[in-house]
């Protein structure tokens, strides 16, 4: 899983292609070809074939469990097209890491794209929100979604009724302040108020 992560994070120039995988890597374009044609990757053989090994012969070393028509066709035509002037020469290939600028990789810059990466908004902008500070923070364990709220500390091996203490629904973070009457009830009362 972690490796998969990373691996998502960067991409790879292709040298000698045995380190990179056709299929699952990212060597051309911003995304793997698994992606970018999951119609055919569904349909491979070898879904975890090396670049080398698809790039040794003419024609390319691919076979599919199904015949390619129609737009499978289409989709195999632009991957080919994309990859005719790849040539591959004897050094070992280059992993680039996407999210620092020297393309090298670095603990922080993992961790702020994972703290970042289902963020509602970005951590920085709550500190500069001009709110008092026990409402910032506030802000920012919801954006982490680690509120103790019923359901979080149900994963913690509490023992206790998940649900709400104001209806019969389990109590998570959205239902607290969303879904629930009473929320609901205040948000009218705040939108009345300010318009």
């Amino acid at each position: 899983m972690i490796k998969e992560e990373v691996l998502a994070c960067g991409s790879f120039e292709i040298k000698d292609g045995k380190q990179t995988r056709f299929w699952e890597d990212t060597w051309v374009g911003q995304r793997p070809f698994k992606e970018q044609y999951p119609s055919i990757y569904n349909i491979a053989r070898q879904p975890h074939a090396s670049v080398a090994s698809v790039l040794c012969s003419e024609p390319l070393n691919i076979s599919f469990r199904r015949a390619s028509v129609d737009e499978k066709l289409q989709e195999w035509l632009d991957l080919v097209a994309k990859i005719t002037n790849i040539n591959l020469v004897e050094v070992s290939d280059h992993f680039r890491w996407n999210l620092h600028k020297y393309g090298v990789f670095s603990v922080i810059s993992m961790y702020f794209h994972k703290i970042n990466q289902h963020a509602l908004f970005r951590h920085k902008l709550i500190w500069k929100l001009k709110i008092p500070p026990k409402i910032k923070i506030f802000f920012w364990f919801l954006q982490r979604e680690v509120n103790l709220t019923k359901d979080n500390l149900a994963t913690k091996n509490w023992k206790g009724s998940l649900k709400c203490c104001f209806c019969s629904y389990n109590e998570s973070i959205t239902h607290l302040l969303f879904d629930c009457h009473h929320p609901k009830e205040i948000w009218k009362m705040v939108y009345l108020a300010t318009g």
